[in-house]
């Protein structure tokens, strides 16, 4: 078995990890993001970590970067207290995809954005 999670891409992903780390793997470039569904292509950073339970039991998943961390930070709707946690109805901006929307929350908390994405801000 893996380790729990390793990770994948170039920095930044913080101090901890922006120099060689033994938890670096290659880019899974066969896998799909759990989050957002869009294929992880070469470039892209992110995770790789063990989903206990799902449909298929025990399972390795990935997930983009910023996928991840909207996870953590929040939906836009959320950063902004108008989500339904809020008695708001606002999640992520409208017309988006789930990518664009996880890119969009880590701009708003100011996490800084994958190279590969740097040029969104």
């Amino acid at each position: 078995m893996t380790k729990p999670m390793e990770y994948f891409g170039p920095a930044p992903w913080g101090p901890a990890l922006d120099n060689p780390h033994e938890d670096m793997v290659k880019t899974p470039e066969n896998m799909v993001c759990y989050a957002c569904k869009e294929p992880i292509v070469l470039g892209d950073s992110g995770l790789l970590m063990w989903l206990v339970g799902g449909p298929n039991g025990l399972e390795r998943i990935a997930n983009h970067r910023e996928c991840h961390l909207r996870n953590i930070v929040g939906s836009v709707g959320h950063q902004r207290r108008a989500c339904p946690c809020f008695g708001g109805e606002e999640e992520d901006p409208p017309g988006m995809s789930l990518r664009e929307a996880a890119i969009a929350a880590c701009q708003l908390a100011g996490v800084p954005l994958s190279p590969k994405r740097s040029d969104l801000q």
